[in-house]
């Protein structure tokens, strides 16, 4: 369920109701601003993301909570859900002379990155 950071859990802590704790309170009135664009987005709250802020803060719901809380006003200062949605000019010509690609993940989960930089034409990338 929580991968490595089991390792992170302090004796004595119940991981389960620490999670379900910060789950109820982000999905009610200290989760992302009701029809904002952070709302939409389900990996914000996610189990996974909600255990990353839970072992930043050594598994504290409070802490967790107000950093998530800070999290999701930063992301909507910053308008981080509109860089998603609207790609740069330069994309198409970034990807022809920079072969990169992710495929897949592998069997923890995390994201597998390929880069062949042997490919790259860098004159015509600059």
């Amino acid at each position: 369920m929580y991968g490595t950071n089991l390792k992170t859990v302090p004796p004595g802590v119940n991981a389960a109701e620490r999670l379900e704790a910060v789950r109820q309170r982000v999905f009610g009135p200290e989760g992302p601003k009701p029809g904002s664009a952070e709302e939409s987005v389900a990996y914000l709250r996610c189990e996974h993301m909600l255990v990353r802020f839970l072992v930043a803060r050594q598994w504290d719901v409070d802490k967790a909570v107000a950093m998530l809380q800070e999290h999701y006003i930063w992301l909507a200062q910053t308008k981080m859900a509109s860089l998603i949605l609207d790609p740069f000019p330069e994309e198409a010509t970034i990807k022809r002379y920079y072969p990169q690609a992710y495929h897949g993940t592998d069997k923890l989960g995390r994201p597998i990155y390929i880069e062949r930089p042997g490919y790259i034409d860098m004159p015509r990338l600059l």
